[in-house]
């Protein structure tokens, strides 16, 4: 919180003194300026920043991925093994067409997600993912970390859903599958 607060007071204090000065007119380097003031605060809700000409940014750092792995793990998703997860279509995908499997394995996730609503009476028919997670972990279906690691991938997963992945980093997209993947291997023993 601290270091948000410096480093906005710190761009904003430029910009002033860019403004102060007569000389200095607001050009396309206040604006950045600004833009720079601000990036602290809704930098959490962006996964990947390309910068023409200086290339991609991954966004996810390694301590946010840590720590939804430390979700995982105590949620008992373990690690799945490759002949369980050839049964779904979007498999076939990961290598060949990443953005459509990603896409798959969130439609896979939300079927699901419904398959478990259905066996226990609750009407989730007109929700989305993201209350038909929180509807289930309210009854104890779904524990608080398998919801949380489905919150934390819906948003990567709904954008390849809409098909605004643009560029992705592979060594992020196989994080991400796999991760998915074991998701589902854990929802689906629910229905057992």
């Amino acid at each position: 919180m601290v270091f948000k607060i410096i480093t906005s007071l710190v761009f904003i204090a430029v910009f002033i003194a860019r403004i102060v000065k007569p000389e200095w007119n607001i050009d396309t380097t206040s604006i950045i300026l600004l833009i720079l003031a601000f990036v602290p605060w809704f930098i959490q809700y962006i996964k990947t920043l390309e910068i023409s000409g200086l290339g991609k940014v991954e966004l996810v750092d390694k301590e946010q991925k840590r720590e939804i792995d430390k979700k995982a793990s105590e949620a008992g998703i373990l690690k799945s093994e490759t002949s369980d997860n050839e049964q779904y279509t979007f498999y076939g995908l990961r290598y060949s067409d990443p953005k459509l499997a990603l896409a798959g394995l969130r439609i896979e996730i939300e079927s699901v997600l419904r398959k478990i609503s259905e066996a226990n009476q609750l009407d989730t028919s007109r929700t989305g993912i993201g209350q038909m997670a929180k509807v289930l972990s309210q009854h104890q279906l779904i524990n608080d970390n398998e919801r949380a690691i489905i919150f934390d991938l819906v948003g990567i997963l709904n954008k390849a859903v809409h098909n605004q992945l643009k560029e992705y980093e592979s060594e992020s997209f196989d994080w991400v599958f796999d991760l998915g993947l074991n998701l589902l291997k854990s929802l689906n023993a629910k229905l057992s």
